[in-house]
């Protein structure tokens, strides 16, 4: 049996009527398709050949059910997030992270003063 060929935009009316998508097969356009109706087409084992079409609507995702994160989470960010290129021994990282080092100020006032102490030997020999 010949399948019928349908767009993403037909596809996407099909499947949230439930039709069996095994009769069609589907020819996508560069006509966008939003997020979440990307699932639609993974439940249907229908593989999207360029995620460019996928369109995100991030002015209207509702945050409202993610509660802010705490304290706690926010300080174990911080090793994530200040120093996370710097290979530093275990005993290191954990003193930074119980600290209230602002780890940003510290590495860019130690690269400082070490710059200009270097300089002030160099100019001494």
């Amino acid at each position: 049996m010949k399948k019928k060929a349908i767009n993403q935009k037909e596809a996407i009316k099909l499947m949230k009527k439930g039709e069996n998508m095994a009769l069609y097969i589907v020819e996508f356009n560069d006509e966008p398709i939003e997020a979440l109706e990307t699932f639609l087409f993974v439940d249907n084992n229908i593989e999207i050949p360029d995620e460019r079409i996928i369109y995100y609507d991030d002015d209207n995702i509702d945050y409202s059910d993610i509660p802010p994160l705490t304290d706690e989470e926010l300080k174990a960010m911080k090793s994530v997030i200040d120093i996370p290129h710097v290979p530093l021994d275990d005993e290191v990282k954990k003193w930074l992270m119980n600290s209230e080092i602002d780890i940003m100020q510290l590495t860019s006032e130690l690269l400082e003063d070490y710059y200009y102490k270097n300089i002030k030997i160099m100019r001494n020999f």
